[in-house]
């Protein structure tokens, strides 16, 4: 799954940003694991008003 549209070269590293920050969310699945706590991934697509919009309606319904 892509997440962004392109990765930009980071200055003077041999990784993406793009890598970069995948790297950076897998560190932070890894201490919340860590400490029992949980996340939840969410991908909303290159539209987020579009992406949001499902993601409410689950989160709506699981309220109710």
């Amino acid at each position: 799954m892509k997440d962004t549209a392109c990765s930009l070269p980071a200055p003077r590293q041999t990784l993406s940003f793009g890598v970069m920050k995948k790297a950076q969310a897998a560190g932070d699945f890894a201490a919340l694991a860590d400490r029992g706590r949980r996340g939840l991934r969410v991908h909303l697509g290159p539209d987020v008003a579009a992406g949001l919009a499902p993601l409410d309606a689950v989160v709506a319904r699981a309220l109710a």
